[in-house]
């Protein structure tokens, strides 16, 4: 078999990969002043139109041997004042792949309830409830990882291990995140005095 063909293969071998890993929530609008912000629009667009978002983060689908890091995506976070939802856009090669609402701003002054911190939340989400944690740890991992209940990435991926210590009141919770999303929560021994 040529190289080209092989070649072919592989990148045929990627786009379905790449297609598989995309995410399937329903699909929201971003408004910006007289501009609304939609699927296409280039990321120097969005960030004319909305400003810098109030969080970003930056995440890579798949891993793969002599290829590198394919199916980046950046995500970027808007709070839109009180009251309002808080709007998560996606970039995949510089342009929006979707916007979604991911949820209401909550800050930590109100309190964070640790009975709520559960899987399938966004890092943002966990920080705009709770704050900083009290530990916070990261490393790179190989392997085939589920995300979400459609989203499974594999590869090399990070992997971030964050504790909440919310006092003698509550247990201790131990979070791991894999690539922005928490994907397990455990109960240790009881907070700190």
């Amino acid at each position: 078999m040529s190289n080209t063909r092989m070649g072919f293969r592989a990148l045929l071998g990627v786009l379905a990969l790449t297609a598989l890993l995309l995410p399937s929530a329903a699909p929201a609008a971003l408004r910006c002043g007289n501009q609304l912000i939609q699927e296409g629009d280039h990321q120097y667009d969005v960030l004319q139109a909305c400003g810098p978002p109030d969080y970003k983060e930056k995440h890579a689908d798949a891993f793969l041997q002599g290829l590198g890091y394919v199916g980046v995506r950046e995500e970027w976070y808007y709070e839109q004042g009180a009251n309002q939802f808080v709007r998560r856009v996606t970039f995949r090669d510089g342009k929006v792949s979707h916007v979604e609402i991911v949820g209401r701003l909550e800050r930590p002054g109100g309190g964070c309830d640790p009975h709520m911190i559960d899987t399938g939340m966004s890092s943002y989400e966990l920080l705009s409830k709770c704050g900083e944690p009290d530990s916070r740890d990261s490393r790179y991992e190989y392997g085939r990882f589920r995300v979400g209940p459609h989203d499974i990435v594999s590869g090399k991926v990070k992997v971030e291990e964050w504790v909440y210590d919310f006092g003698p009141a509550h247990f201790r919770r131990y979070i791991r995140l894999i690539n922005g999303n928490v994907v397990k929560v455990e109960l240790g021994d009881r907070g700190s005095p």
